[in-house]
Formats: structure tokens, sequence, C-alpha cells
């Protein structure tokens, strides 16, 4: 039967990498290289970029470079830890409305944009936050710390749940 030829293994999406690339080679340049080796399909496969850092190594670029703008098009998210990292260091966030976004991202911090948004609309609302007036932008990065301050800052929630248990 069709069954007992379907296992858990093949309906398991995979993902071939050929290379591990550095955060820091991916460039305007590499992916204008990128494009020339279009047309894209079965036969000439699209290469997909894969890189990670250590949470180590997030805080320590957001410590030393000045971020402007935390840019998520992920088309689902469960809590998106990365969106409560930026804010931590008052990192205005532009993201897609869906799973627990707009628990922590609002027109107070950031913007969010319909799921099935065009990348013209993604781009128009990054463009809105950098070419708000200097004032406007300095508070949606306050209000981006702020938020993270009073909803996800750990030391401070691991001290009220610690408080609130022993009132128990």
């Amino acid at each position: 039967s069709a069954r007992s030829l379907v296992n858990q293994d093949i309906l398991t999406p995979k993902l071939r990498l050929d290379a591990e690339i550095n955060l820091n080679d991916i460039s305007f340049s590499l992916l204008e290289q990128q494009q020339r080796l279009g047309p894209y399909g079965q036969a000439n496969v699209q290469p997909i970029f894969v890189a990670s850092l250590t949470n180590d190594a997030v805080f320590k670029f957001y410590k030393e470079n000045y971020v402007d703008l935390f840019i998520n098009t992920s088309s689902s998210e469960g809590i998106p830890v990365t969106m409560m990292e930026a804010q931590s260091f008052g990192i205005p966030v532009v993201a897609p409305d869906v799973g627990g976004i707009s628990e922590i991202v609002s027109s107070a911090n950031g913007k969010l944009f319909k799921a099935s948004a065009s990348s013209k609309e993604i781009a128009s609302c990054i463009t809105d936050i950098l070419n708000m007036e200097p004032q406007a932008y300095l508070e949606l990065r306050a209000n981006a710390l702020r938020n993270w301050d009073l909803k996800y800052n750990g030391e401070k929630n691991f001290s009220t749940f610690v408080s609130e248990i022993k009132n128990l």
C-alpha cells in the first residue's frame, strides 16, 4: 500500500547545504553575482544563504554597532525572541503580523505589515521609519527599549515571578 512507502523521513523537509557562508561575506556585490547566475528553476536551483550567530555574537554586534532597524520577513513565527533581543537595544522592528509578533511589535515601537505584503509594501514600511523626523524616530527607539524592559526583561520577570510564587 502507499502508506507502507511513506515514512516520516520522506515527509521531513530537507535543506541541502553546499557550503556555509560567514555573515560578513554577504554583500550587495554577492547578491548581484548571484542574480547573474539566473534564471533559476528545476535545473538551476537558486542558492539559499544560511548563517548563524551565537547569542553572545548577536549581543556583541548590537553593542558595537548602531542598528537603525530590525527587519523580519518570516511567514510564520511563534514567540520571536530575535525581536525581543533587538528591542533590548532600542532597535525598532519591521515585521509581518503573524504568530506572536503583534504582541511585541506595534506602531509605537516599529511597524507591522500584512502577511501577504509585497516587497514594495515591505520596502514602504522600512522607508517610512527611516524617513521619520529625528525626534519621532528617537521616540520609536525609546519605545522599543521600554517595551522590552516592561514585558521581556528576563531579570525583572524572574524576580517578579519568584516574588509572586513566594506570595502564594
